[in-house]
């Protein structure tokens, strides 16, 4: 697990697993972030309350971009398969399942602009944006 301090709370970060058979077999990894306060006695406490956990994602974790979501994942990933190139999930006291620790690389048929090329008053202009309202939807 990954581990800081931030804004007075520490946060950790770690993955959860997903086995998927479709369209071929692979495991999906999500990403999870768990909020504690720090303790003189015991080192830590997790903080039990739900929405408080979501606050914190939403004003901690806000600062993250992808690049740092990918930096951290590949971090983990790094941390599970140690100096080999794969990860061994045991399974029983003899078979285990070998996963390669380089996450699948892909190519987009759709991107986006990035926001730092993009003038101040270029973001807003398309009309057909997702929940934007037409002029005559709007009451006076």
């Amino acid at each position: 697990m990954l581990r800081n301090v931030a804004k007075g709370h520490v946060w950790s970060f770690g993955v959860t697993a997903i086995p998927v058979f479709e369209p071929f077999f692979h495991i999906r990894l999500k990403s999870r972030v768990l909020f504690a306060t720090p303790d003189d006695k015991s080192g830590e406490t997790v903080i039990a309350d739900v929405r408080k956990q979501h606050r914190l994602r939403r004003s901690i974790c806000k600062g993250w971009r992808n690049k740092q979501w990918h930096g951290r994942l590949l971090a983990f990933l790094e941390i599970l398969s140690g100096e080999s190139a794969f990860v061994r999930l045991s399974v029983s006291d003899t078979a285990a399942i070998v996963l390669e620790a380089t996450p699948m690389l892909f190519t987009s048929p759709v991107s986006t602009l990035s926001p730092d090329a993009l003038e101040d008053d270029e973001e807003e202009q398309d009309a057909s944006t997702l929940g934007r309202p037409e002029p005559e939807e709007i009451d006076p």
